[in-house]
Formats: structure tokens, sequence, C-alpha cells
């Protein structure tokens, strides 16, 4: 009986190659959930982690608009990611951080968060930012928009709508709150 040792090389060096490769996937993925997990626990001091909203603004109508909510953008990121992770059971303190992003203060207590007023199932965690939408331009310097925020627990959704308005300083905050 003749032995192909080359065959036999060649094929223990492809199953230890697509061995290796597995490994590298499972390396890799762990690597990505390391790096999700290390994003999604930032600021767990407050219990609140920042929130990509980029990629969930919807198109935005016109020039004008693109650049209120350029400028608006980090006030929006910070506010809408403390809105989607705050807890029921302790609603005062979410609001009194939304404060620094009112045009006066204690206007927060109109701020509805909806893990209080419309998602009843969530347990734990933040809700998702799903969706920001509706953009309106009101005047030169105001505008209004919603979010839809989701709980992947529970399948629940809530959509909110804000008004933003330019200060002086050219720094955005709330001015007004709407609960669908």
């Amino acid at each position: 009986m003749k032995i192909n040792l080359e065959a036999i090389v060649k094929t223990s060096l492809g199953v230890w190659l697509v061995s290796m490769m597995a490994g590298c996937a499972d390396i890799n993925g762990s690597i990505k959930n390391i790096n999700e997990t290390l994003y999604q626990t930032q600021n767990t001091f407050s219990g609140v982690y920042e929130q990509n909203i980029s990629r969930v603004i919807a198109p935005l109508p016109s020039k004008k608009a693109v650049q209120n909510v350029s400028q608006a953008y980090d006030v929006m990121q910070k506010s809408l990611s403390i809105i989607a992770c705050a807890k029921k059971n302790n609603v005062n303190y979410y609001r009194q951080m939304l404060n620094q992003y009112s045009i006066r203060d204690g206007m927060t207590h109109q701020f509805t968060l909806p893990i209080h007023d419309d998602i009843k199932k969530h347990h734990d965690g933040c809700l998702e930012i799903k969706k920001i939408f509706r953009y309106e331009e009101l005047e030169e310097d105001k505008f209004r928009f919603s979010v839809i925020y989701v709980s992947n627990q529970s399948g629940e959704s809530a959509q909110k709508t804000y008004e933003m308005q330019k200060m002086s300083g050219n720094e955005w905050y709330y001015s007004r709150f709407f609960s669908q």
C-alpha cells in the first residue's frame, strides 16, 4: 500500500488552518463584544451610556436642518441617551440630569420619560433610540423632532417629540416636550 504523504500533510494543514481561522473568528467576536460592552458601560456612575444617534437620524429636509442638527448634535446625543437609560425607580434623578439641557431650570418635570410613562415591561438597561425623525423647522433657530424608543426586552415602543432652541452663545437647549 502506497501512502501519499503529501496529501496527508495538505489535508492536515487544511484542517488545522480551518480550525485556526474559526478560533480567530471567535477571538474577533470576543473582541467585538468587549468593545461593545466597554462602550455601553461608559458613564456607569450615572447608569447612562451615550448611544450613537447619527445612525438613526432620518434624512433631513434642508441645509438649514442639517446645520441645526449638527450644531445641536452633542446635546441631543447626551440628553436622549439619558432619557433612554432612565430607570423607573429614580425618575427625578434623571430629570435633574436633564436640567442642564433645558432653557429654564426646573422645566424638566415636563420631560415625559418613556420608561416611566409608556414602556411598562422593560426590566433593565437602556432603551434603544430607534429613530429620530419628523424634523420641522419652527423659526430661524428653533426646531422640533420626534424620537422612537424601543425596549429590546419587551418589544414595547414609545414616541416622544421635542423642541430645541438656540440661545445666545450658539448653545442649543430644549424648550418644549411633548408626549404622543
